[in-house]
């Protein structure tokens, strides 16, 4: 499922973070972060080398803070033990709470344990020639250090998962161009319901249940043109929204 991102500056975010993450040295506190953050950032590695600026280690040009022309604003990091391949992983604001997500593509981690690439030798040989198969066909034995970073596969895996956070405006000026053809029945008052929910949706951030209610309304719509164009306006909209939401 997607994730939405809303529009901040690198200094806003730099704050929020900050008030929220900082430990007494002044730095990111990784206690913090895993204590906070732990049901988004689901993969286990270790923080014995944990770095966000300057690393000898990790994907450089996505560590810090970075703004993508998606408009996403993030800090970049990047954490792992000696024993470990590292991962990358980032911070980013929903518009509502600092959030973390930890990118699949381009980020060797092994995802059918959930930890990081090192902790088992057996997993993590059967995970790399599933997720890799032409690189470790023929291999019988990984470590951590034998895997690496792409970096453009973590940019465009970020920039499909977490997506801008669609405004009222934006939505509403959507809905307002749909066109229910045909009016004072059950199906126009259903459409119209359809609408209205699906910006009260948007209002709450709830964005992908809102796409769903857009494109039910969107399908009602378009069905009504059909029938009056029929010189028959009747549409079952209760069927279009079962087959929505069952």
């Amino acid at each position: 499922m997607s994730r939405t991102f809303a529009p901040i500056t690198i200094a806003e975010l730099k704050k929020k973070i900050e008030e929220k993450f900082t430990d007494k040295d002044g730095g990111i506190s990784h206690q913090l972060i895993t204590q906070k953050l732990g049901k988004d950032i689901k993969v286990k590695f270790d923080f014995e080398n944990f770095e966000y600026n300057g690393s000898s280690f990790g994907p450089k040009t996505l560590l810090g803070y970075k703004s993508l022309d998606s408009g996403l604003t993030f800090l970049g990091m990047v954490a792992g033990g000696e024993w470990e391949h590292p991962v990358y992983f980032l911070l980013y604001w929903s518009g509502k709470a600092i959030r973390g997500y930890v990118p699949t593509e381009g980020n060797p981690w092994n995802t059918t344990t959930n930890q990081a690439y090192g902790n088992d030798e057996v997993a993590d040989l059967k995970n790399a020639k599933k997720r890799w198969p032409e690189l470790y066909k023929d291999a019988t034995e990984v470590e951590g250090s034998d895997f690496e970073f792409d970096t453009q596969a973590i940019r465009n895996d970020i920039k499909t998962r977490i997506l801008p956070l669609a405004s009222k405006k934006d939505i509403g000026c959507r809905i307002n161009e749909l066109t229910f053809y045909g009016t004072g029945d059950e199906a126009y008052k259903l459409f119209q319901q359809a609408c209205s929910f699906c910006y009260n949706l948007v209002g709450l951030g709830s964005t992908d249940c809102a796409e769903t209610v857009y494109k039910m309304a969107e399908e009602m719509a378009t069905e009504s043109k059909k029938y009056w164009d029929k010189e028959n306006p009747e549409i079952e909209c209760e069927d279009i929204a079962k087959g929505h939401f069952g």
